[in-house]
């Protein structure tokens, strides 16, 4: 993890401003953790199990289950998987 360079100590009765941080902010890291966590176990299992067949069929039967989906489960799984684009970039960032 990266730290900080230079530390500061507060004051005596001083708090640090904390931005953000609402209930929707909130409601946005919970669901987004929910589907990044779904998102990531659908394709993880569709992968492995390409592995173990040494074959691309799973995947393709993940991408067929997928499009039968209602539009809500595909939002949420988009969703999951941008979130997790971000998580990896920002890892990659550090």
């Amino acid at each position: 993890m990266n730290y900080p360079a230079k530390y500061f100590v507060l004051e005596q009765g001083e708090l640090p401003e904390v931005s953000g941080g609402g209930l929707l902010d909130v409601f946005d890291r919970v669901t987004a953790y929910t589907f990044q966590n779904q998102f990531l176990g659908s394709m993880r299992t569709a992968v492995w199990n390409c592995l173990l067949q040494k074959s691309l069929q799973p995947t393709v039967d993940w991408a067929k289950d997928f499009w039968q989906m209602s539009l809500l489960r595909k939002a949420t799984f988009l969703y999951g998987g941008v979130r997790l684009g971000q998580t990896v970039v920002n890892y990659w960032k550090m």
